[in-house]
């Protein structure tokens, strides 16, 4: 039976300390973390989503949510090119 999982977080100015959402995006896309790095409106790669984020941050109003983090765990069943797949069709 495949399980899965989803956990959805935002990271706000008014609940997390500044700079928290760069740091996050360095911790979940370093080497030994991440195969894959999928995104859409922010950029890839690790030091330009840092200074995106940060710039958002920076911008953004004063109780502004900067970014949301999902955490998925998708069924091992499926071959690393189908969970892509699956996250991008989400």
């Amino acid at each position: 039976m495949a399980i899965y999982s989803l956990n959805h977080r935002s990271i706000g100015k008014s609940t997390h300390a500044p700079g928290t959402a760069g740091a996050h995006v360095d911790y979940i896309t370093r080497d030994s973390a991440a195969r894959i790095v999928l995104s859409q409106h922010m950029p890839s790669h690790r030091h330009e989503a840092h200074a995106w984020l940060d710039q958002a941050e920076a911008s953004d109003r004063k109780n502004g949510r900067v970014c949301d983090k999902v955490m998925l765990a998708l069924p091992r069943e499926l071959s690393p090119e189908e969970r892509a797949e699956l996250v991008r069709d989400f």
